[in-house]
C-alpha cells in the first residue's frame, strides 16, 4: 500500500472518529464550530504532511502559530480547545497515543479582553417590549415580547432561547440548554411568566416554545437578531443586538451587589474572568475610606 493511501486511510479514520464525537454534541451551533475547527486542523495536516492520528507536538505548535496569524486570539483559543477535547476523548478510546493540544503541554494564546458590549438600558428594553405587546399581527407581537423578556430577564443567549422546548416551561421554571450543552433551570420573574403564557395561548402547536415556520424546528437564532433589530428601530434605538440584553443582565447583577459566583452561575460562564468583563463598576475605589472608618471605630 502506497504512503499516500496509508496517510489518506489514517486521516479518514481520525476524521470519522472525530465527527462521531462531534455528532454527540447537543447544540447545533457547537457542532458547527467543532466541525469548522476540525476542518482547519485536517487541512493543515494535509498541507504539512502530518498524520493526525500521530500528530507530534511540533505540528500542534505550528498549527497554533498558523491560527494566531490567520485568526483572532479568541478564534485560535477556541480551535485549540476543540482539538484538545477531540484528542482527549480519542486518547481515552486509544485511537491516538497522545494529546498534543493539551494546555499543560501546548501554550495557548493568552486571553484578551473583549470589547465592551453595549448595554440595552431599562428604558429601551421596556419600550421595545411594550411596542411588541402592542403589535397585534397574528401573535407576532406576543412572541417577540416573550423573547425579549427572556433575553432581558434571564441573560440567556439567543441560541438557548431559540431552542427551549415547550415541555421545559413549567411555571415558574424554565429549562434551557446553555453553552457547552449544559441543561440549566431558571426561576422566572412573574412578568416573564406572564409574557410566556400570553404567547403560548396564541402560538401554533409545536414541541418548541418558539417554533420556526414549519413548526417542526425551533426559530433560528438569526431570526431573534432580526426581532431585536426590528423592535429596537421601532423605538429609535441603534446598535442593539441580543447580546446587549445579556450584557445588561450581568452588569445589573454587579450593580445590585450580588456575589460574583452567583452571577457567574446564572449566566453559565466556566471562568469568572469572563463574567468580570461585564462589571462596569470601579470596584475597590471605596475600600480605603471604608477601612479608615472601620479603624476609627476600633480606637
Amino acid at each position: 500500500m502506497s504512503e499516500a493511501i496509508v496517510r489518506a486511510t489514517s486521516e479518514g479514520r481520525f476524521k470519522a472518529a472525530a465527527l462521531s464525537l462531534i455528532a454527540a454534541k447537543r447544540s447545533d451551533n457547537t457542532r458547527k464550530a467543532y466541525r469548522a475547527d476540525l476542518e482547519r486542523w485536517l487541512s493543515f495536516c494535509w498541507a504539512h504532511d502530518v498524520d493526525p492520528m500521530a500528530a507530534p507536538l511540533d505540528a500542534a505548535t505550528a498549527f497554533r502559530e498558523h491560527l494566531t496569524v490567520a485568526h483572532s486570539k479568541q478564534t485560535a483559543r477556541r480551535a485549540l480547545a476543540a482539538m484538545s477535547t477531540i484528542y482527549r476523548v480519542l486518547l481515552g478510546s486509544r485511537l491516538v497515543s497522545a494529546n498534543p493540544f493539551h494546555p499543560g503541554v501546548l501554550a495557548w494564546p493568552t486571553e484578551t479582553m473583549v470589547n465592551r458590549t453595549a448595554l440595552v438600558s431599562a428604558e429601551v428594553a421596556d419600550a421595545m417590549i411594550a411596542g411588541a405587546r402592542a403589535d397585534a399581527r397574528s401573535g407576532k407581537g406576543l412572541r417577540d415580547a416573550a423573547i425579549l423578556r427572556l433575553l432581558y430577564d434571564t441573560g440567556l443567549r439567543r441560541a438557548s432561547v431559540a431552542a427551549i422546548r415547550r415541555q421545559h416551561f413549567e411555571p415558574p421554571i424554565v429549562r434551557a440548554i446553555a453553552k457547552g450543552d449544559k441543561e440549566v433551570e431558571i426561576t422566572l420573574p412573574e412578568h416573564t411568566i406572564e409574557a410566556l403564557l400570553q404567547w403560548i395561548n396564541v402560538s401554533p402547536k409545536s414541541d418548541f416554545l418558539f417554533p420556526g415556520k414549519d413548526g417542526a424546528r425551533p426559530i433560528h437564532p438569526l431570526t431573534i437578531n432580526k426581532i431585536v433589530n426590528e423592535r429596537a428601530e421601532a423605538v429609535g434605538a441603534k446598535g442593539i443586538h441580543p447580546h446587549c440584553f445579556r450584557a445588561a443582565f450581568i452588569t445589573a447583577g454587579y450593580d445590585a451587589g450580588l456575589p460574583e459566583y452567583e452571577i457567574q452561575a446564572s449566566v453559565h460562564h466556566t471562568d469568572p474572568k469572563t463574567t468580570r468583563r461585564y462589571d462596569r463598576g470601579s470596584r475597590g475605589k471605596a475600600v480605603a475610606t471604608q477601612l479608615a472608618e472601620f479603624r476609627k471605630g476600633r480606637k
